[in-house]
């Protein structure tokens, strides 16, 4: 087995990964969603008091409402990792497709992969931030991880843009 193969293999695997853990995002948002709902409509629901009693933290009651805008907030940024998700899948399948990471169009893919990890780090930090403020929420969510890989995919989308070039130099030949 050569390394190229030993890659497609990998990156079978890699797909596979990534569309198990698109169905977990999808479950976490539609309970979040849920969770997040019921928790703000609690004070019309028959367990509104058993809710209540069940969200205590540190000697502090937690408001129903607090914690119905933190899972609802929470489900906006599952939404975007979600997002994220869908997009490696569609990486995967592209460079699985087309044989070999080392392509011109698997290149523009990365990149664009690492500039939407960026993008949407920094609309789910705004996003964060904004719900603290307006509807004085404290999340406590730590947004920074998706600058750093994106930041890497972009360098990565180098090498392979590279890769690109050695391999068209060595059909040329």
């Amino acid at each position: 087995m050569n390394n190229l193969e030993k890659i497609q293999k990998t990156m079978k695997v890699f797909q596979t990964l990534t569309k198990i853990v698109l169905v977990f995002s999808f479950v976490a948002i539609a309970f979040t969603l849920v969770a997040g709902s019921v928790s703000l409509m609690a004070d019309k629901l028959p367990f509104g008091e058993l809710l209540q009693r069940l969200l205590i933290e540190a000697d502090r009651t937690i408001d129903n409402r607090e914690i119905g805008i933190a899972l609802l907030c929470e489900s906006v940024v599952l939404i975007f990792g979600a997002i994220e998700t869908i997009c490696v899948c569609r990486y995967f399948k592209l460079e699985l497709s087309e044989g070999t990471p080392f392509t011109e169009t698997g290149a523009k893919s990365i990149t664009k992969l690492g500039i939407l990890f960026i993008v949407v780090d920094i609309l789910s930090a705004a996003f964060s931030s904004a719900m603290e403020k307006f509807a004085f929420v404290s999340e406590g969510i730590d947004n920074g991880g998706g600058i750093g890989i994106g930041i890497c995919l972009i360098l990565l989308a180098m090498v392979v843009r590279y890769g690109a070039e050695l391999e068209q130099r060595g059909r040329a030949k």
